[in-house]
């Protein structure tokens, strides 16, 4: 005799003891889902008709090195025990559910595992239950239901002085499902170029004039003293010149007052030089002009469209610094453009047929991940090579980045490792943040959670939004720290407020779940959304769930079809055991018709989709469906 369920305010089935059970065990329904049978009178809890399985016996402790770990109750056995790390990273993976039964030392008996271990909680996803809603109608019998994506930063410092570049790129790669931080510590290298996406982190003033010197033999003497580090006699030089007109010299006087070179800094100065050799169209003095205009700074108001203007003038003449800060300028859509990856892809191309670093390792961003041009995995690594072969610390860990996940070159731990160390010999935060990630991973290293400490703070105290956003996981998480829900969001919102992506994605999450801060679902979703704008999978997904089950929004089906979609597009992984909620969800709508006509081949190719990838609620999903 079969049994009814009522889900997502209709009535399925008739379903056979096997699958109800199946489904019980696998967390897809729960003991107080209601159900309904031939001689029921109405609908009843499925506890009425299965009642849930009695307790195991009480737990026992076993020869082990491991102090305070965590004991499970699975197919009638006790099994571990585990560390906390392992906890997280099974139920991430889906073989684990928060319900399910645990014990450590000073409790007197199983308890659920979210009980047990409180912060596990956040890793579980949300059930397929999780789309139902309203009561149910009196059941019927039979019933058939119907079918169903950086500006350069500082100015005009000569070749001998090595500036810390502030990131153009996030090299991250998150995991996991709903509402969970904890895979991005898992495979936290690379999702997607996504900081590349990000706000103007990569815009710059130029390091040194680009364009042909002027005809003024003082001014180049002057030139040779500086790139000398001759600040003194320079300026002995430049002052006179520049008060006569001469558009190098006052470029160059900006340039010292700007970085505090042989003068006291002001970059009030700085500006008013500028504009004196913009004005007579000395490229490199547009850049620095629009720079400040697009930083707010040296006494002018931020003005996007301003900084536009002035390096549209400088790439119209070629200057590969202003080609590439114009290329950001279209890429994010600001300063009054509208949002254009094909001409970004343009811009960034003139800069690096040029051999500029910044150039070559923007384009080859694009490349990477077909943004506004056709997909290019090796051209990609080509131009991160030729940016390396300069020297260039971003076109190394880049290129590092590249050998850790094998993206257009043989994969090559111990070569990457090599190139990012390269990087951060020069002070680069992206790198520094980046070689925390594989101390934290134990990728090419021994795992080491002080060493990546130091270098995420290395990183994050040059504003880099990685290591920002990797100290706030370490606190999140107690990773070679103490656990500091507060600490860890002090350190999202610093990475969420430059725009970066997980930044954006971790702060989503504290104000979804309230951790150290006031539960808020319109907050949350507009993180993610920022985030979803540079291609973060997680928080794709994250969107995908809050409208498939009404959290914060309408609930809205279609919508979650094309997150989860998007999340699944973008997703990238490692050694392909990255993120399955996407795929599971994905396999959930179509097999049961949320959103999209019910068709179960379909649902079962995203099923196995998500089942290669370990999930074990898609491998019981394809158990159920296959024996039908």
């Amino acid at each position: 005799m079969g049994i009814y369920l009522w889900k997502d305010n209709q009535q399925l089935g008739p379903f056979e003891e096997a699958d109800i059970k199946s489904r019980l065990a696998g967390g897809a329904l729960s003991h107080e889902d209601l159900a309904w049978r031939e001689g029921m009178s109405d609908w009843q809890p499925l506890r009425q008709i299965y009642p849930e399985p009695s307790a195991p016996p009480s737990p026992t402790t076993t020869a082990s090195n491991l102090s305070g770990g965590i004991y499970l109750w699975k197919d009638n056995q006790q099994l571990g025990p585990f560390d906390e790390t392992e906890i997280r990273h099974r139920v991430a993976a889906g073989a684990l559910s928060v319900e399910d039964l645990a014990w450590r030392e000073g409790i007197g008996d199983w308890q659920p595992l979210r009980q047990v271990y409180p912060a596990v909680a956040a890793v579980q996803a949300p059930t397929p239950s999780a789309f139902v809603s309203a009561p149910p109608p009196m059941p019927t019998s039979p019933f058939v239901p119907a079918p169903a994506a950086p500006l350069i930063p500082s100015a005009t410092l000569p070749a001998s002085v090595s500036p810390a570049k502030k990131p153009l790129l996030k090299i991250i790669a998150s995991v996991v499902l709903s509402v969970l931080l904890i895979g991005l510590g898992i495979l936290k290298i690379a999702n997607g170029v996504t900081g590349l996406f990000k706000k103007k982190t990569g815009i710059t003033q130029t390091t040194g004039a680009t364009q042909t010197s002027t005809s003024n033999p003082s001014v180049a003497e002057g030139k040779k003293l500086y790139e000398s580090e001759k600040y003194a006699e320079a300026l002995r030089i430049f002052q006179p010149a520049a008060a006569k007109g001469d558009p190098e010299a006052q470029y160059y006087l900006g340039a010292m007052y700007d970085n505090g070179l042989g003068v006291p800094k002001d970059q009030r100065k700085a500006a008013e030089w500028y504009r004196k050799a913009a004005d007579q169209g000395y490229a490199d003095a547009e850049v620095a002009l629009g720079f400040m205009y697009d930083k707010g700074i040296g006494g002018l108001t931020k003005n996007e469209a301003e900084a536009v203007k002035w390096y549209r003038k400088a790439a119209d003449k070629g200057n590969p610094t202003g080609q590439v800060n114009l290329g950001i300028m279209y890429q994010i859509g600001s300063g009054g453009l509208t949002k254009n990856l094909t001409e970004a892809v343009k811009w960034y191309r003139k800069a690096a047929d040029q051999g500029n670093a910044a150039g070559q390792c923007a384009l080859g961003r694009m490349l990477l991940y077909g943004r506004g041009v056709t997909k290019n995995e090796v051209e990609g690594a080509s131009l991160f090579q030729k940016a390396a072969d300069q020297g260039d610390a971003e076109g190394e860990n880049l290129l590092g980045w590249c050998y850790i996940y094998g993206f257009g070159v043989t994969r090559d731990f111990a070569e990457a490792l090599s190139l990012v160390n390269k990087a951060v010999d020069q002070g680069n935060a992206a790198g520094q943040a980046q070689l925390a990630w594989l101390y934290m991973n134990a990728w090419g290293v021994e795992q080491d959670y002080a060493k990546a400490l130091d270098l995420f703070t290395k990183s994050a105290d040059q504003d880099n939004g990685d290591g920002q956003f990797g100290l706030g996981y370490m606190a999140l998480y107690g990773k070679g720290v103490k656990e500091d829900n507060a600490q860890a969001l002090a350190w999202f919102k610093k990475s969420a407020e430059q725009e970066y992506d997980d930044g954006c994605y971790g702060l989503g999450l504290m104000y979804e779940n309230g951790w150290a801060v006031d539960k808020d679902y319109a907050k949350a979703l507009g993180l993610f959304n920022k985030a979803a704008e540079f291609g973060h999978s997680e928080a794709e997904c994250q969107i995908g769930i809050m409208y498939g089950t009404g959290l914060g929004v309408t609930k809205d089906y279609a919508q979650a079809l094309s997150w989860f979609t998007k999340a699944h597009e973008n997703r990238v992984s490692i050694d392909g055991s990255g993120p399955t909620v996407a795929e599971l969800f994905m396999g959930l709508m179509y097999e049961n018709g949320y959103g999209v006509q019910k068709n179960v081949p379909r649902a079962l190719e995203w099923y196995r989709l998500s089942a290669a990838r370990h999930n074990v609620e898609a491998q019981k999903a394809i158990a159920r469906l296959t024996k039908k």
